[in-house]
């Protein structure tokens, strides 16, 4: 049987999708840069009051938001994962005037505009975008991801794996305990992508590509290691340096 090395089906709506978002699959190394994209989300509280995550799971950041009293507004194609996300509100006690759920694909971000409340009511300039744990390689179609995001106008924080050899190593270790059926591993125009017969269509961009996407477009974007494994994009709309980061 050939393989189609690039499915067209979107695993968040599917039971696999959950595979990936299990941390019983995560490898150590996997473990430690999401502490560190933690760590960094936490050296930006000064920079923003709301935060905005982009494929959001169940609310991976609401409890964070909730502890250090910033708002939050959770995005997701998944309606599932959305009513599990309001449910660990309340788990929570939040209050219901500081977090949102929004059944929003990516590539409408901008849609948010007119579908939060909580965003129309903050200036766009205590508004953070993040997109979390290699999300936008997770993404079909990303030029209209980005299109949208430069839309907005809005500062932002893209978490991504690198495409060096110990990432990739780690990252075919991961799908494997995730049991995708055949993974295929290529390399591309845009970076390293891993498929697999059963849905899996993930890739960690070439930082040439990021650099062209990003830094190109926008003098305010900084690129920042996480971990090894990671490479962030980050833009603040104004004087970051990015340096005084805690990335290794």
């Amino acid at each position: 049987m050939e393989l189609d090395p690039y499915p067209h089906r979107n695993i968040y709506h599917e039971s696999q999708g959950r595979n990936l978002l299990n941390p019983e699959n995560y490898p150590e190394e996997v473990k430690a840069y999401l502490q560190k994209e933690k760590q960094i989300l936490s050296q930006l509280k000064p920079h923003f009051k709301v935060l905005v995550e982009v494929g959001c799971f169940d609310g991976t950041y609401l409890q964070f938001c909730h502890r250090h009293r910033k708002k939050y507004i959770g995005i997701d194609i998944n309606l599932e994962y959305l009513e599990e996300g309001k449910h660990k509100a309340d788990f929570f006690n939040t209050p219901t005037q500081e977090y949102e759920f929004h059944n929003l694909n990516a590539q409408n971000l901008h849609e948010i505009k007119s579908a939060s409340q909580l965003f129309q009511s903050t200036p766009k300039e205590e508004i953070l975008v993040m997109f979390p744990f290699n999300c936008l390689g997770n993404i079909p179609n990303v030029q209209s991801v980005i299109d949208s995001l430069n839309t907005l106008g809005l500062a932002y924080f893209i978490s991504n794996f690198n495409t060096t050899n110990e990432a990739t190593k780690v990252r075919e270790q991961y799908y494997g305990n995730c049991d995708y059926d055949t993974i295929i591993k290529r390399v591309d125009n845009d970076g390293v992508r891993f498929t697999s017969i059963d849905g899996l269509n993930s890739v960690a961009y070439d930082l040439n590509f990021l650099i062209t996407k990003f830094i190109h477009t926008n003098t305010n974007t900084q690129m920042i290691h996480i971990n090894g494994i990671g490479i962030g994009l980050l833009n603040l709309n104004r004087y970051f340096n990015a340096t005084n980061l805690i990335t290794t």
